[in-house]
């Protein structure tokens, strides 16, 4: 009787795991209030789990050049395309660090992964 119960609660418990699903999300953004000669600073912002941070990309782009729906640069231009390459390489850095963070802790706040990406996208930025 006690294996059946024993079991029983390991199955309530491995559905419970199974149902605390994280959601994970990066957005691009120009801000739009921020500009100067035609020109806007691309922010980010992470979300996870329906908490938010954002972000500075430390990049700029033409207003016109960026695509709203698309969290680019929507030009084939060569200067586009090093926009969106650098959106791309800041991308795979979020991931990485949340895949990270992920690994280490129990529970991981959109804070949390803003705070490990932001020192090295400042020095990427700078340089």
């Amino acid at each position: 009787m006690d294996a059946k119960r024993n079991s029983s609660f390991a199955a309530k418990i491995k559905k419970g795991v199974r149902n605390m699903r994280s959601t994970f999300n990066i957005l691009f953004y120009v801000n739009k209030s921020k500009e100067k000669n035609g020109v806007v600073p691309v922010m980010g912002r992470v979300t996870i789990n329906g908490t938010q941070s954002q972000f500075s990309c430390k990049k700029t782009i033409p207003l016109d050049m960026s695509d709203v729906k698309g969290n680019c640069a929507k030009d084939r231009s060569k200067e586009a395309l090093q926009i969106n390459r650098e959106l791309n390489n800041i991308k795979a850095q979020i991931i990485k660090h949340y895949q990270h963070l992920s690994d280490r802790e129990a529970f991981v706040t959109a804070e949390m992964v803003r705070s490990s990406i932001s020192a090295r996208i400042a020095r990427k930025g700078s340089s």
